[in-house]
């Protein structure tokens, strides 16, 4: 057993005791942290598989350099204490970096891990470790004012870290903190997945998001509460590709049992939900008008290809509420979106009516349109490519003004060729998809078995005055799998 004293060898601004790390240093044995220790820039800290390290209440790691914490399926490393102040990944600390997409090679990595007891498991602020295979389990914030939650896991500030195969269960953000088990604050990273289950907070209780593009793709939201809105999660100012996730049997007070977009949140929350299914989510309002059961929602970039049915408000059915003001006069493909080729458990329109709640209940609100819904559940998730800006309004002069593009493909690995234009003009680029060959109108990739990329491919600036009228397009032929990527040796009798 290794003993990391309290000795005060470096004071930082709140007077708290630091035990630096400044070489490169193996914990290869359980360690017991009885104070706040840092992997300084300069340094390396390995943890080897099996390792527990147990932290006194109000100590943590803080990385500001490189963090290897490698455990196995077999010997994962437990991160645990009482009251703990978790994992933390300071600016500048050292980035993940993969190749062919998503193959982690280098940089901070948390991996087949688990993190217990602390008051929030882990913080990742202007960093991008990579988080897979960890399970956070009974993280808990007490009860305070701040809204900042994710009592499992904070992420903010510009970082874009991938979390992956991760499972968050039990934790609660209490009073007023968002994000019961995770909380991502102005950033991007990549949830991809994923499983949330049994989280609570004031509001999403699995997932809250605020100012967020990144994808939420093939995770799973299950028995996830929230005392306001949004059971599994809710989505605040957000244009997030959601794809091919699972919300079943989370609750809610007010909205959003399943999933919650802000309806009143400035700038306004537009993501763009595929291949998902929401179904059996619950909420106890009483009055249509303050929210529903299944998706909740004022902005869309779509709602396609999904199933949504079977979510009770108060026993009643309530798969899908829209609350558009008429009086923002928005125009109408925005006032008025197409829910296409949705399942909603039936194929009978008047049952189909009674699910949906929007302006043809109250004149309050603008309408959706149900558009071609199926005859039966989607069968598996598609290849997406989906483009993407921050807002659906820019009025603050030196706004930035980026432009993302998701490109997910849920199966065997596969070639496409994508095209992407800026006001019917193909795009020039970059375009940073690795080993993406340019052809000239457009480009050829190779996407991976379940893979997932994410990436800014322009970006220009509001003058606060005119915005040019700038249509983005992006659209992919997924053509044949490639069965073979390396041969080793030629069949036999060649």
């Amino acid at each position: 057993m290794v003993l990391l004293a309290s000795l005060a060898l470096l004071a930082c601004s709140d007077d708290r005791p630091w035990v630096p790390i400044d070489l490169t240093t193996t914990w290869s044995d359980d360690v017991t942290v009885d104070a706040d220790v840092t992997v300084e820039a300069i340094a390396t800290l390995v943890i080897e598989p099996g390792v527990t390290v147990t932290f006194a209440p109000g100590a943590g790691l803080v990385i500001e350099g490189e963090l290897l914490a490698q455990g196995s399926a077999d010997a994962p490393i437990v991160f645990t204490g009482d009251a703990w102040r978790g994992l933390s990944f300071e600016p500048g600390s050292q980035d993940a970096s993969f190749v062919e997409v998503d193959d982690y090679e280098r940089g901070s990595i948390v991996e087949n891990a688990v993190i217990e007891g602390a008051v929030r498991g882990m913080t990742i602020t202007d960093s991008a470790p990579y988080v897979h295979a960890v399970t956070f389990r009974n993280n808990e914030i007490p009860s305070t004012l701040d809204t900042i939650g994710g009592a499992a896991l904070l992420i903010r500030d510009g970082a874009n870290p991938r979390v992956r195969d991760c499972t968050f269960d039990g934790n609660i953000a209490n009073t007023f903190a968002f994000g019961g088990a995770v909380y991502v604050h102005h950033a991007d990273p990549i949830f991809q997945d994923d499983v949330f289950i049994n989280n609570v907070a004031a509001y999403g209780g699995g997932l809250s998001t605020d100012v967020f593009a990144g994808p939420i793709v093939g995770s799973r939201f299950e028995g996830n509460d929230s005392a306001s809105e949004g059971g599994g999660v809710s989505l605040v100012s957000t244009v997030s590709a959601v794809l091919a996730d699972t919300f079943v049997g989370n609750h809610a007070v007010s909205d959003g049992g399943g999933v919650h977009v802000c309806v009143d949140c400035d700038p306004h929350a537009a993501p763009y939900l595929f291949d998902d299914v929401v179904t059996g989510n619950t909420t106890d309002n009483t009055d249509p008008d303050d929210g529903a059961a299944g998706i909740g929602a004022a902005f869309l970039g779509a709602l396609a290809d999904s199933d949504v049915h079977d979510n009770l408000r108060a026993s009643a059915p309530s798969d899908f509420g829209w609350f558009q003001l008429t009086a923002e006069a928005w125009p109408a493909w925005v006032a008025n979106p197409a829910l296409s080729d949705v399942w909603w458990g039936t194929t009978d329109p008047s049952a189909i009516a009674a699910t949906v709640h929007d302006g043809a209940d109250d004149a309050r609100r603008t309408t959706v349109i149900v558009d071609s819904p199926r005859g039966e559940p989607i069968l598996s998730p598609q290849p997406r490519i989906v483009i993407a800006t921050r807002r659906m309004r820019y009025q603050d002069s030196g706004d930035a003004i980026p432009v993302f593009l998701t490109i997910y493909n849920p199966g065997a690995e596969a070639e496409a060729t994508v095209v992407i234009h800026r006001n019917s003009v193909p795009f020039a680029g970059p375009f940073e998809y690795p080993g993406s060959v340019d052809t000239g109108d457009t480009w050829t990739i190779t996407m991976p078995e379940n893979s997932v990329w994410f990436g800014r491919i322009d970006e220009t600036t509001y003058d606060g005055v005119s915005i040019d009228d700038v249509t983005w397009t992006a659209s992919f032929a997924y053509t044949a799998p490639v069965l073979a990527r390396y041969v080793t040796a030629p069949p036999e009798g060649t």
